[in-house]
């Protein structure tokens, strides 16, 4: 592994290994299947810490109908790019859609300092903007 970032043609850093970019990933998950997803998601053959956030404004097919805004969950964490088709492949499994998977280069979504924001059209869910909980004791 790298530990200095390297950077690219575009000037935004990356953490390489050789399982690819370190990535946040995402997935938005309708509240009532989180335990599901994060039990499938303990089946993925690398450790995963998620971090839940919940009641997060979506609109898109979650919710029933297009454009009809409902809460939903979103779930986050660090992978390698690399690991993430074993991620979907399990998904895709337990009946999840493996397109709900997105990810975010590691040191923009630090930057950004904001969630969930790319829930967007190749997922079918407009734009989803939260700000991360400020943590107890910052």
């Amino acid at each position: 592994m790298r530990i200095r970032p390297e950077l690219t043609a575009t000037r935004s850093g990356s953490l390489l290994s050789a399982e690819g970019e370190l990535v946040i990933v995402r997935i938005a998950v309708d509240p009532r299947r989180l335990e599901q997803l994060l039990e499938t998601l303990s089946q993925v053959p690398f450790p995963i810490n998620p971090e839940i956030f919940h009641n997060i404004p979506v609109a898109g097919p979650l919710s029933g109908s297009q454009g009809t805004a409902h809460e939903t969950t979103v779930v986050e964490f660090p992978a390698y790019s690399g690991r993430l088709p074993e991620v979907r492949d399990l998904l895709s499994a337990q009946g999840f859609d493996p397109a709900s998977v997105r990810s975010q280069n590691v040191l923009e979504h630090i930057r950004s300092g904001v969630s969930a924001r790319s829930m967007t059209a190749d997922t079918g869910y407009e734009a989803a903007q939260f700000q991360k909980p400020a943590s107890a004791g910052n």
